[in-house]
C-alpha cells in the first residue's frame, strides 16, 4: 500500500503541465497577493483528474479514520497541487475520471477493517 501512495504521488507531480504562457508569472503574484499564500498557483497548470480522485479518496479517507491527524492528511493532499489554481481544482473534480476514481478508490478502502484504518493511514502518511 505504501509503495502505491508513492507511485501515485510521483504520477501526480508528472500529471502537472507547463504554464500556459509567460503572462502567468504575472496573475501568480497577483494571486498570491489576493490571497496571502506564499506560492502564487499558475493558472495556466492542469491537473489529471482521475489522479487527483485517488489523492482525494485517500486523504478523505484518513481524515474520517483518524481525525485527530486530518490536518496533517489535508495538508499533505494540498501539497501535491501547489502550483496548481482554484480554477483547475474545479474543472478537474468535474471530470467524470476524477468521480469513477474517486468512486472507486474509496471503495476498495472502505473494504479495510475499521479497527485497522486509523494505524493503516498512519504508516501511510507517517511510515513504521
Amino acid at each position: 500500500m505504501r509503495l502505491l501512495l508513492g507511485a501515485m504521488l510521483l504520477t501526480a507531480a508528472l500529471a502537472l503541465t507547463p504554464p500556459a504562457s509567460a503572462d502567468d508569472a504575472h496573475a501568480n503574484n497577483e494571486h498570491a497577493a489576493k490571497h496571502g499564500v506564499g506560492s502564487p498557483r499558475n493558472e495556466g497548470r492542469t491537473v489529471n483528474g482521475g489522479l487527483l480522485g485517488e489523492v482525494d479518496a485517500l486523504v478523505g479517507f484518513c481524515s474520517a479514520a483518524d481525525p485527530r491527524s486530518a490536518e496533517k492528511y489535508r495538508a499533505f493532499g494540498a501539497k501535491l497541487t501547489p502550483d496548481v489554481s482554484e480554477k483547475a481544482l474545479r474543472e478537474a473534480h468535474a471530470t467524470s475520471d476524477y468521480k469513477q476514481v474517486f468512486k472507486d478508490i474509496s471503495a476498495l478502502l472502505e473494504s479495510i477493517p475499521r479497527t485497522n484504518r486509523s494505524a493503516a493511514c498512519q504508516f501511510l502518511f507517517v511510515g513504521p
